[in-house]
């Protein structure tokens, strides 16, 4: 059983980016990016945390529908709104289809698998803003979320780190600890509302959990995809233009 405290308590999955070794040698800086679940359930204790970190821009990677039923309970001073809509809660087509009627632990891996394959293209007209506003002055701290904090959070997060020079494993390992953060009845209970209308029946309780999950495979489906078609990390990040000028002043802010 995990004794992490986290930051905040109406928020476990949110949390600093940095403290993470780059390849040159440097340390990705702490208190400049952090990533979370969405801030729907926020208290007032933890809204007055995120005013003491001093975030200034809160990036929000879910739908607009999403935004719209969960609304956040915490506003920064800028906000970017990015409006990813393929994952599993915003309702993907080929995702959807997987999961309808009765699925199986099966059908539920091969639909993480195919949110990951997405994600790539899914991002790659949204990643160039972020990385702007990342850069622009006076808008940072950041944080960005999704709804658990963990899909395409996890995948912006592994852009970004790699972005730093952050090596793949090391990714993997961060991307892995909301393992520790989005367990239990509330992220269990996100699922089941999700699979309500899809499923005839009550989904079994596997289904569910490989859902809530983080797996190495995952993450490295999108990676794969990304080695596939844009030839590597390095030139995706060409592709949302950041070249190797852009590059060296993201390390230069973001690396300690």
């Amino acid at each position: 059983m995990s004794s992490f405290k986290p930051l905040l308590a109406s928020a476990p999955n949110f949390r600093d980016l940095g403290g993470y070794k780059a390849s040159c040698g440097r340390t990705v800086r702490r208190g400049l990016l952090y990533r979370s679940e969405d801030f729907s359930n926020l208290t007032p204790e933890d809204a007055e945390q995120l005013q003491r970190l001093g975030i200034s821009v809160l990036c929000d990677l879910r739908s607009d529908r999403e935004r719209r039923l969960n609304p956040n309970k915490w506003q920064a001073a800028g906000a970017l709104n990015l409006n990813i809509s393929v994952d599993l809660r915003a309702g993907h087509a080929v995702i959807t289809q997987l999961l309808s009627d009765t699925p199986s632990r099966e059908h539920a891996e091969q639909a993480m698998l195919e949110t990951y394959r997405l994600f790539p293209a899914a991002f790659a007209d949204h990643v160039p803003d972020l990385f702007e506003r990342i850069l622009g002055q006076k808008q940072l701290p950041m944080v960005f979320h999704c709804a658990a904090g963990k899909d395409r959070t996890g995948f912006i997060a592994a852009v970004l780190l790699s972005a730093l020079g952050v090596p793949r494993d090391t990714i993997i390992t961060d991307y892995l600890l909301t393992a520790e953060r989005w367990t239990g009845a509330r992220s269990e209970a996100a699922i089941r509302a999700y699979l309500a209308p899809l499923c005839e029946g009550e989904p079994s309780i596997e289904v569910i959990r490989t859902l809530c999950g983080v797996s190495p495979r995952y993450l490295n489906a999108a990676f794969d995809v990304i080695d596939q078609h844009y030839d590597g990390i390095d030139g995706y990040l060409g592709s949302a233009r950041l070249n190797c000028q852009t590059r060296q002043r993201l390390g230069e802010l973001l690396l300690g």
